[in-house]
C-alpha cells in the first residue's frame, strides 16, 4: 500500500476533505475565521485559529453529510470551549435539519480528544452537550464514528464514540478510557504494564476492539477503505441495535468476573459518603449503609409526589476493586442504565407532566482504573449511563442532579451531567472538575499554587463551586446546609428547591440539556461558546 493512500497519515482537515465527493467540501468556522480559545495564551499556550476541530459539510456518495474531525496534533486533540462549541453546535444544527426532514448524516473522526486540561470544565460541559446531541440525532440518522489510528480515542470522547450508531476502526487505532501509563501509575504495574506493547494492543487496539464487539467495521489504513465503510454505515438504522442500550447483555457478561477478593462477611458497614447520606435523606431510607451495592436507587415520596432517587456510593465489597470508593466502573455505568431505563419503561404511557422525576445524587470521585475496566469496555458502560439519562430527559422525565460532593470527569458525565437542572451545595468539598487537584497540577506539570492562581483568571479550571456556577451550569447553589449532617429542616429546604426545579421543568416545553450552551443562564460565562455557535449557524445558512 502506498503511503499516499494512508488515511492515518493525513491531518484532521485532510481527513475531512478526502471523504467528501469531489468539489463538495465546505468548511464552517475555519482557520480564517480566527475563532480561537481565549483561555490558552494566558497559560503560555499558543492557540490555533480553528481550535483543533474541523467542521465541514458536503456530500458523500451523493448524500448530504456533516464531518467533524479532531486534529490530534493540537494539544493531543483535547476538547476545549471553542472546539467543543463548534462540535456540539454543528451536531445540533444537523439535528434541527433532520427534524425538518432534511437528511444530513454526521461523521465524527476521533483523534484522542480528552477534555483539554487547560480549559477543564469548559471542555467537560462541551462534551456533555456533544453526547446529548449524539443521542438525539440517532433517532433520525446513523451517527458514524471513525477511529483511524495515531493517537486513537480516549477519555470522555471514548464515551462519546461508544454512543455512536456505527463505529469504524483500523487495526492501528486505539480505543480506551484511561491511558495505560496512568493505570499503571495509579494501581500498579501488575495491574497494567504500560511497557508491554503486546498487552496494550491485545486489550485496546483496533483488532481487539473489533473482536470484542466494540466497533462494527475494521477498515484498512486506506482512504478508499475508510470511505467505503462510511458509505456502508450511512444506510444503517441509526437507532437500532445500539451498544449503549445493551446494559443487560454487558451486565450478564461481567457477572462472573471476580477481579477483587471479597470481604468474607455477610454484611459490611460501608464508608459514609455524601452520596449515601443524601440518598438516605431524600429517599427516607435508613440503614442503607449495610447494603452491599454501589448503586442505590428507590422510588421515594416528596410530600406525596413520587420521585426516583439514585446515587453511586462506596462499596468495600465491590468485586471490581477500582470502583470500591464510589467511582463509576463497569458495574456502575450499566446498572445506572438498567435502573433509569426501568423507570422510563414504567412511565412510557404517562403524559409528560406525570412522568416520575429522577434525582441523581452526585458524589463521584472519577472513573475506575484497571485492566478489567479497559478490557471489558468501561467507556461503553459510561456511555450506557449517559444514554439512559439523556433518553429519560428527552422522554419528559424531569432529571435533577444534586452535587453533594465530588463531580469528576467521565464519572459526572455518566451520572449527573445529562440533567435538565444541576443543583450544588455551597461547600468547600463540593467541586466539578476533570480530576482531583493534586493530579490535575501534576498533569499540567505545575504545582497547586499555580492552579489556584490561574483559576482566578480562567474560571474553567477553578475548584470553587461558585466559580463553576458562573459558567452557567447551575440552577441553584444551596447555602447554609450542613452537608455531612443535615438537620430535618435543612433536608426540607433542599427538597423544596428540588420541587421548584421539577415544576419549572414541567412548565417548560423544553427537554434540552440544562447545562447546554443554548441555555439563557450561560450568557456571561460562555461568551466564546455562544459566538462560535452563532457564527456556525450563519455560515451554515450561507452555503445552503
Amino acid at each position: 500500500m502506498l503511503l499516499k493512500d494512508s488515511f492515518i497519515e493525513l491531518k484532521g482537515r485532510e481527513r475531512a476533505k478526502i471523504i467528501f465527493d469531489n468539489g463538495t467540501f465546505r468548511e464552517l468556522l475555519g482557520p480564517y475565521d480566527y475563532m480561537e480559545s481565549t483561555h490558552l495564551e494566558i497559560q503560555d499556550v499558543v492557540p490555533e485559529s480553528d481550535d483543533g476541530v474541523i467542521v465541514a459539510r458536503g456530500k458523500i456518495n451523493g448524500q448530504e453529510s456533516l464531518v467533524i474531525s479532531i486534529e490530534g496534533t493540537f494539544l493531543k486533540g483535547g476538547i476545549g470551549e471553542v472546539s467543543g462549541a463548534k462540535f456540539s453546535g454543528a451536531l445540533n444544527i444537523a439535528l434541527k435539519e433532520n427534524k425538518r426532514g432534511n437528511k444530513i448524516i454526521p461523521i465524527i473522526m476521533f483523534d484522542n480528544g480528552e477534555v483539554r486540561l487547560q480549559e477543564a470544565n469548559y471542555g467537560l460541559m462541551a462534551v456533555s452537550e456533544i453526547q446529548s446531541a449524539v443521542v438525539a440525532l440517532r433517532k433520525y440518522v446513523p451517527v458514524i464514528g471513525v477511529i483511524p489510528g495515531s493517537r486513537g480515542n480516549s477519555g470522555s470522547m471514548a464515551v462519546t464514540a461508544a454512543l455512536c450508531s456505527i463505529l469504524i476502526m483500523t487495526k492501528h487505532g486505539k480505543y480506551f478510557m484511561n491511558e495505560p501509563a496512568e493505570i499503571e501509575e495509579r494501581v500498579g504495574v501488575n495491574e497494567f504494564n504500560s511497557r508491554n506493547k503486546s498487552l496494550i494492543w491485545s486489550t485496546i487496539g483496533g483488532k481487539a476492539r473489533y473482536d470484542q464487539g466494540f466497533c462494527d467495521y475494521l477498515a484498512h489504513d486506506d482512504i478508499e477503505s475508510i470511505r467505503n465503510n462510511i458509505i456502508k454505515a450511512m444506510v444503517s438504522d441509526g437507532n437500532k441495535d445500539l451498544r449503549s442500550r445493551k446494559q443487560k447483555y454487558y451486565l450478564d457478561k461481567i457477572d462472573n468476573i471476580d477481579s477483587a477478593q471479597k470481604v468474607d462477611v455477610k454484611q459490611i458497614k460501608n464508608p459514609v459518603s455524601r452520596g449515601r447520606i443524601w440518598f438516605e435523606k431524600l429517599s427516607g431510607n435508613n440503614g442503607t449503609d449495610v447494603v452491599d451495592d454501589s448503586v442505590l436507587s428507590t422510588i421515594a415520596s416528596f410530600d406525596g409526589d413520587k420521585v426516583y432517587v439514585i446515587s453511586v456510593v462506596p462499596n468495600s465489597n465491590n468485586r471490581f476493586k477500582g470502583a470500591k470508593d464510589g467511582e463509576i466502573g463497569l458495574y456502575e455505568g450499566w446498572t445506572i442504565a438498567e435502573r433509569i431505563r426501568w423507570i422510563v419503561e414504567k412511565d412510557k404511557h404517562k403524559p409528560r407532566n406525570k412522568k416520575t422525576p429522577i434525582i441523581a445524587v452526585v458524589d463521584v470521585p472519577g472513573q475506575a482504573y484497571g485492566y478489567d475496566e479497559e478490557l471489558f469496555g468501561i467507556f461503553q458502560s459510561c456511555a450506557s449511563a449517559v444514554d439512559a439519562y439523556a433518553t429519560a430527559r428527552e422522554e419528559g422525565h424531569p432529571v435533577i442532579s444534586l452535587i453533594a460532593g465530588k463531580a469528576v470527569s467521565a464519572a459526572f458525565l455518566s451520572h449527573g451531567y445529562q440533567a435538565n437542572r444541576i443543583i450544588a451545595f455551597d461547600d468547600p468539598k463540593v467541586f466539578v472538575h476533570v480530576m482531583e487537584k493534586d493530579c490535575y497540577a501534576k498533569s499540567l506539570k505545575k504545582d497547586i499554587e499555580y492552579v489556584d492562581k490561574m483559576s482566578k483568571k480562567v474560571l474553567g479550571i477553578s475548584y470553587d463551586i461558585k466559580s463553576y456556577g458562573k459558567l452557567g451550569s447551575l440552577s441553584n447553589i444551596i447555602k447554609g446546609i450542613n452537608v455531612d449532617d443535615p438537620a430535618d429542616e435543612e433536608v426540607e429546604k433542599v427538597k423544596e428547591i428540588i420541587k421548584v426545579n421539577i415544576d419549572d421543568i414541567r412548565n417548560s416545553s423544553s427537554t434540552e440539556l440544562g447545562a447546554g450552551v443554548r441555555s439563557k443562564s450561560v450568557q456571561n460565562g460562555r461568551y466564546a461558546s455562544i459566538e462560535a455557535v452563532k457564527m456556525l449557524q450563519k455560515e451554515w445558512k450561507s452555503i445552503q
